[in-house]
């Protein structure tokens, strides 16, 4: 049996996963990627990995069109090889099993042939590329495909397994059945009228039929049993593996075109040695999922010297914007992933992490309970020795619902325990009371080049209480006498 270590995606990493389960959901990476494929945002990365990612990415993207059908095909064979597999295990007798792993070897076959072509998209490619390759060029293989040459003679001898029974034929094929239903479907489809499709059963063959088709075919059966038995151990299941890999690739390859119907750009930021995060015009790419909505791009800046930040200003002011804005840049920058952003540099983190609010309904203990249980998460997992101060902690309202005395204590020494980390971050609060905090803060500001419509634009400072509406004031020409004149004549 012979193993794909990691499949496509991965290398030598150990597919820990250490960015917080909460990420994709609060970033809304779960609604924009295919499902089932946001856990591979979450392991940790390494820097030849990252590396090797961002050059496949980058490769794909400029040969779009040929990759996305070359990912899409290997995906079908080795769904195809899967369903077959499924069918395996629920065979009903021996003979029915070896007929159907005839099946299955073939599709693996097809898929290890089509992985085996060599295509110039980087260094992580030729590693997947040159392991069917090498399979494909072994002997064991040559003898493989052989026997498979003289397997689907016996089944084109036997046709369709076909018995008459009191006048009535039955049919029986390892084969999908095309049903009225997708007969149907195909007509809605040349008309753009797409059906949902239905999930496929493992193929179920009744023993006595599977059987009784043996005996009537008892030298094509000898041949399923033999080559069943000569390569039962010749493929391993881990290579289905792939298949979420290649479902996220082709996931991201979408997410770009999507992205660049609504002139959102995308880049590679370059990896900094520094422990610096530089990011220019930054997109909420989860934005995308509005139709019609203008995506106001900032810039992001970290370093060691100020690593953590509060964010505030009024609501509406984007504040939930820009912190997913950097969340899901870091997240698809530590992937090797393209990054919305204009240009930029970061440096290699291990995990982000985010704490968003929730909506459902605490019994018990309550939501400041789940809201500190998720923070003692956060804390023990960023700031153990091992991986001190080389996370991006993201915090959205943390501790909002308890009493003003008791969050604004909770909210200082959360943040003054990350600014001193060292771990990057933002902090979005309305607590008032941290105004005099030791921790650093953004703020939203209205933004002056914008003058057809209020959008805002984040920057370093300390606000108070009524400047983001002195700021609004500035912006429209309203003065403090014009308004009261204005008052004064209604």
């Amino acid at each position: 049996m012979h193993k794909l270590t990691h499949g496509l995606l991965f290398t030598e990493e150990t597919l820990e996963l250490t960015s917080g389960a909460d990420m994709p959901c609060d970033l809304k990476l779960d609604a924009l990627l295919p499902e089932g494929t946001t856990d591979f945002l979450r392991v940790k990365p390494t820097v030849a990995g990252l590396l090797m990612r961002r050059e496949l990415f980058s490769r794909i993207l400029l040969d779009r069109e040929n990759a996305k059908m070359a990912f899409e095909k290997m995906r079908e064979l080795l769904n195809g090889a899967k369903e077959a597999h499924e069918s395996l295990e629920g065979a009903v007798c021996d003979k029915a099993r070896d007929y159907i792993f005839s099946e299955f070897a073939a599709r693996l076959a097809d898929f290890y042939r089509c992985a085996a072509v060599e295509r110039s998209y980087g260094e992580l490619y030729s590693v997947f590329s040159g392991h069917f390759k090498d399979r494909c060029a072994d002997q064991a293989f040559s003898r493989l495909c052989e026997r498979l040459d003289v397997v689907r003679e016996a089944k084109e001898r036997i046709g369709v397994l076909e018995l008459d029974i009191d006048g009535d034929k039955i049919k029986v094929s390892a084969e999908k059945q095309e049903t009225i239903l997708g007969k149907v479907a195909l007509c809605l489809d040349k008309y753009g009228i797409k059906v949902q499709p239905t999930e496929q059963k493992p193929l179920i063959i009744q023993k006595s039929i599977i059987e009784a088709n043996a005996k009537m075919h008892p030298e094509e059966f000898r041949e399923f049993s033999e080559f069943h038995r000569e390569f039962s151990d010749f493929f391993s299941t881990e290579i289905f593996e792939c298949i979420p890999q290649f479902t996220l690739i082709l996931g991201i390859m979408q997410l770009v075109e999507r992205a660049e119907a609504a002139n959102v750009p995308y880049c590679f930021p370059e990896l900094s040695e520094a422990k610096a995060v530089k990011l220019y015009d930054v997109y909420d790419i989860a934005l995308l999922l509005k139709e019609g909505t203008v995506i106001v791009p900032n810039d992001v800046y970290f370093d060691t010297s100020e690593p953590f930040f509060y964010l505030t200003g009024a609501n509406g002011g984007g504040k939930t914007t820009y912190l997913r804005a950097l969340g899901n840049a870091m997240t698809l920058f530590l992937f090797g992933a393209p990054v919305f952003c204009r240009a930029g540099e970061a440096c290699l983190m291990d995990s982000v992490w985010t704490h968003f609010p929730k909506d459902e309904r605490f019994e018990g203990s309550g939501r400041f309970a789940d809201e500190q249980t998720r923070v003692d998460v956060i804390l023990s997992s960023c700031l153990n020795p091992e991986e001190r101060g080389n996370s991006l902690i993201l915090l959205n309202e943390t501790y909002s619902t308890t009493n003003e005395e008791k969050a604004t204590e909770c909210t200082s020494s959360l943040a003054y325990k990350l600014h001193r980390s060292g771990c990057f971050g933002l902090y979005i609060t309305h607590q008032h009371g941290v105004n005099e905090a030791r921790v650093p803060f953004l703020g939203v500001l209205v933004d002056e080049n914008d003058k057809n419509r209020r959008t805002y634009r984040i920057e370093r400072r300390r606000l108070s209480n009524r400047s983001f509406a002195a700021d609004i004031l500035v912006k429209y020409g309203i003065t403090r006498d014009g308004l009261k004149a204005t008052l004064l004549d209604s």
